[in-house]
């Protein structure tokens, strides 16, 4: 499984390399004519015109006339050799390897060296301005989608960062609701409470104020009984014999006063007798 992955990678990264060499090698071919009516460099003796591309790229690729072109190997990401061979296929239309690396091997490199002015500058600006375009579409390009790639995920962490900030104060927001809510349950239930307490206090007053009130209608409305009806014969039995004793008291000093007045007449005009009956009166 694992080495079916390996190559199943590298014939995606072929795959690419190529794609991406076929646009770049139709691009050159327009640069070199281009700079090929403007310069008019001179022929070249040794290398068939069809193959002049395959050296432009044999140069580009292995000599450092170009700083960057390690960038391009890197973002290619396969050896130098096989991006050779794919250009050297696209280039001569050849199918085999065998037959690419042969055309690369006729092209001889240490020509360069004994070409003329014309053909050097038209080899520069040629490179210089293929360079710019094949670098402008791979490695800047990705670069750009790297960086947008890297705001684009910047932002999203931004905004989870907000929504959890959010969430957080939502949260505290909730929490501090939910403890103000609680705290207005808690006082209205202990207003409640204390209301709920004094109703029941004055229906307490109430019910003994009318239990009062009736045991003191019972009081008045009550008939009298047989033994309150003694009691009250008693208490005027005793009443009339208080009254009478002074009446009697009056008869005995009425008698006394009969009693003494039918004493002897010779007795009458004594003084003393005279007074008696006079403080008796």
């Amino acid at each position: 499984m694992k080495e079916w992955s390996t190559i199943n990678l590298e014939l995606l990264l072929y795959d690419r390399c190529n794609n991406i060499l076929q646009k770049a090698l139709n691009i050159l071919e327009g640069i070199m004519s281009y700079y090929s009516d403007i310069i008019n460099p001179t022929s070249w003796n040794s290398i068939p015109h069809p193959l002049i591309p395959l050296l432009l790229i044999k140069i580009y690729f292995d000599t450092n006339m170009m700083p960057e072109v390690q960038n391009i190997i890197q973002y290619f990401n396969i050896p130098k050799e096989q991006i050779l061979i794919i250009a050297s296929k696209i280039i001569t239309g050849h199918c085999t390897n065998h037959q690419a690396q042969e055309a690369l091997e006729s092209i001889n490199i240490s020509l360069v060296k004994k070409i003329d002015d014309s053909q050097s500058i038209f080899i520069n600006e040629t490179l210089n301005n293929f360079h710019l375009t094949i670098k402008a579409t791979t490695i800047d390009l990705w670069e750009i989608n790297l960086h947008s790639q890297q705001l684009a995920e910047a932002n999203q962490k931004f905004k989870i960062k907000m929504e959890q900030s959010k969430l957080k104060s939502a949260t505290k927001a909730t929490a501090k609701a939910l403890h103000k809510a609680t705290e207005s349950i808690n006082q209205q239930n202990t207003a409640d409470a204390i209301t709920q307490l004094r109703l029941t206090n004055l229906e307490k007053l109430l019910q003994h104020q009318h239990q009062t009130s009736k045991e003191i209608l019972y009081h008045i409305n009550k008939k009298p009984t047989g033994d309150h009806l003694n009691e009250q014969k008693n208490l005027r039995g005793s009443q009339t014999g208080l009254m009478a004793t002074p009446i009697q008291t009056m008869n005995l000093h009425q008698k006394d006063i009969v009693d003494l007045s039918l004493s002897p007449p010779h007795t009458s005009n004594n003084p003393s007798h005279r007074n008696k009956r006079q403080r008796v009166q």
